[in-house]
């Protein structure tokens, strides 16, 4: 019974999806292959399954993939030198056109989908009150915050300096303990000494 019941939570799971795909794309879009339905598919359901999306509207999840695919196409005409290119969009056209429906380019292209969706949309939170921050609201925040430390200390070790992402800590803005979301526009990169200081303040406050 308990294996009927997953298997029929999968199928409704995915039948919504694919309803939702219908009403989203009501025309024939020239981007909609069968490797860009994959990774639409995939994104939808990923947030479906973490994310609170009720105030989203089909429309804007249109013209969200509209203008990615646009810039896509752009990226695609830029040389590595030109300061709009983007690395990410150019990997997500190559694996478009090599092996495309492999899982681990699926993978990637449903990634960067989700990455360039929470830096729209950063105010979208979790499905549920979760205290960390997921991976790709990681990568948003870090993107957004320069690959820096964000912390207004003096004594920052890395005040200024640009980080790798594995150095990086991720913050509540407003404390999750204090009732802080998470969500990307509540996060914030920081250094590990500084992220310390910043949580011993916040205990010293409480006592």
């Amino acid at each position: 019974n308990t294996k009927f019941s997953q298997k029929a939570k999968v199928q409704k799971d995915l039948n919504a999806i694919l309803n939702q795909m219908d009403k989203i794309f009501t025309n024939k879009e020239p981007y909609m292959k069968k490797y860009n339905v994959l990774s639409i598919f995939l994104f939808l359901l990923h947030l479906k399954h973490n994310y609170s999306t009720t105030e989203i509207k089909n429309s804007e999840y249109l013209s969200f993939i509209d203008d990615f695919e646009k810039e896509r196409l752009k990226n695609n005409t830029r040389s590595e030198d030109d300061s709009g290119f983007d690395p990410r969009l150019q990997k997500y056209s190559h694996t478009c056109s090599n092996s495309p429906d492999s899982l681990d380019h699926m993978a990637f292209r449903q990634k960067v989908l989700m990455e360039q969706f929470l830096s729209k949309y950063v105010d979208l939170p979790t499905k549920d009150a979760i205290r960390f921050f997921t991976p790709e609201m990681k990568i948003c925040i870090y993107l957004l915050n320069n690959k820096k430390c964000q912390s207004k200390r003096d004594d920052c070790p890395v005040k200024g300096e640009v980080l790798e992402i594995t150095d990086c800590e991720f913050d509540h803005i407003t404390e999750h303990t204090s009732g802080g979301k998470t969500k990307v526009s509540n996060g914030q990169t920081m250094c590990c000494i500084c992220h310390q200081e910043k949580t011993a303040a916040s205990n010293r406050k409480k006592r």
